[in-house]
This record gives structure tokens, C-alpha cells and sequence, in this order.
């Protein structure tokens, strides 16, 4: 039912000794593995689930390569029977970037430079829901300010999709009011892109149907947005 892993790094969050991973080659495990979250979608209580770490490959210890293979074949298969079952609801896959039949990817480490820019960019012309996470080389400090975040959400919309993402901050936190992650330039009037980002040189420039116009510099990795002061949509 369940096989040992060691591929997992080990470090403050994950415990000490190796941990179980599903056995997806069986019929009866990967339906376990699908509806351990699935069964919460029809409550209304959320609308789609996550996947952490789905590309991190089979486990190596005390199995052979082809049961390795067979595990790689049956987990990707697993995967796409879930989002199946979803139907339009997110299955959201952190790195899946080119997992075929899943709908949904979480870039984990999201940077202000043009790799994570190509990215997401890559992300949304094939229609994938994205969430661009800001890494935390950042450091937390750099998401409690709308000065802190700037570079990071301004390479955000050069890249970003009609089902795009953006987050900063803790990955879980004791605190109980959102207001006190939600920063004053997710309010700020945006409206859909006239069109992809322009690079010329070194800058990329997109504009937006409120009149907001986003500008970000490769070679320095410094991006700056001159928001519209008013959109009605």
C-alpha cells in the first residue's frame, strides 16, 4: 500500500526519518490518494485541491526501476483521473508546469527576473490557473509592505494569464484576519491587458484596459507600476 521515500529533503518541516508515500500502482491506493481530498469539493467548503511536490519522481529506496517506472506511470495517471473527476475545478500542482491533463500549477518560487516571468508567461498561453508564490529568498519582510512587493507583482502582471495568481507570505500563519496579508495594491484598478507584455531592449512594458502601465528591467530586476487612479470597468 505504501512505500518508503528518502527523495524528500529533510530540514525543520519534515520529520526525522523517511516518509510513506502512496503506492499508486495499486487501484485501490490511488483512489484513496484522489479522495482524500475529492470528497471535500461537493461541500462547498473549496472548489479544488493541491498537489504538493508531484514531480519529485519515485521513491529509490528498496524498489527496482521498473517499479520506479511503474510508480511514475501510475502516479501521472492518478493525477489525471482526479482532475477528471474535478472537471473544471483546479488541481493545483506545484512545478507541474507541463503535466498534461491537469489544469492548475503553483510556481513555488516565484522571483522578480524574467526565468519566472517566462514561466508563468508559459503557464498561461496554455491556459493553466497559475499561482506565482514569491519565494521566500525574499524573506517574509519584503510581504508586509506594498513597497516590499513591488518588483515581485510588477514582473507578476508582465507574465500574468486571464487565471493567474499572485501570492506573498508565510506559507501558513496563526494570524485570523486576511486584512493583515492583503496589501493596498490588490485594490488598485487593473483591468484586462491590451496584450502581452512588449520587451524592448531590456524592459518589458505592458499596459492595461484602466490605464495602469507596468514596466520591469531584466537587467536589473526592478519593476515599477504607475497605477490608474480610477477604472470603471
Amino acid at each position: 500500500m505504501f512505500l518508503l521515500t528518502t527523495f524528500i529533503k529533510k530540514g525543520d518541516h519534515f520529520p526525522a526519518k523517511d516518509l510513506l508515500v502512496y503506492d499508486t500502482t495499486h487501484e485501490a491506493v490511488s483512489d484513496l490518494y484522489i479522495h482524500a481530498c475529492i470528497d471535500l469539493v461537493p461541500t462547498g467548503a473549496v472548489d479544488g485541491c493541491f498537489i504538493d511536490r508531484p514531480l519529485d519522481g519515485a521513491p529509490g529506496k528498496n524498489i527496482s526501476i521498473a517499479k520506479q517506472l511503474d510508480l511514475q506511470t501510475s502516479h501521472l495517471t492518478t493525477l489525471q483521473t482526479f482532475q477528471q473527476l474535478l472537471k473544471r475545478g483546479p488541481l493545483l500542482a506545484n512545478h507541474a508546469y507541463s503535466m498534461p491533463g491537469v489544469n492548475a500549477v503553483q510556481i513555488e518560487s516565484f522571483e522578480a527576473d524574467e526565468a519566472s516571468i517566462a514561466t508563468l508567461q508559459w503557464s498561461a498561453t496554455r491556459g493553466k490557473l497559475a499561482e506565482a508564490h514569491v519565494s521566500l529568498r525574499a524573506g517574509y519582510k519584503a510581504c508586509e509592505t506594498d513597497e516590499g512587493i513591488q518588483n515581485y507583482l510588477a514582473a507578476f502582471l508582465v507574465g500574468a494569464g486571464e487565471y493567474s495568481y499572485f501570492g506573498c507570505g508565510r506559507w501558513f500563519s496563526n494570524e485570523t484576519d486576511v486584512s493583515t496579508q492583503w496589501k493596498a495594491s490588490y485594490d488598485k484598478p487593473l483591468g484586462p491587458p491590451e496584450g502581452r507584455a512588449v520587451k524592448t531592449g531590456t524592459v518589458y512594458t505592458r499596459k492595461f484596459s484602466s490605464g495602469t502601465e507596468v514596466q520591469f528591467d531584466v537587467s536589473t530586476n526592478k519593476g515599477t507600476i504607475k497605477w490608474a487612479q480610477s477604472f470603471d470597468p
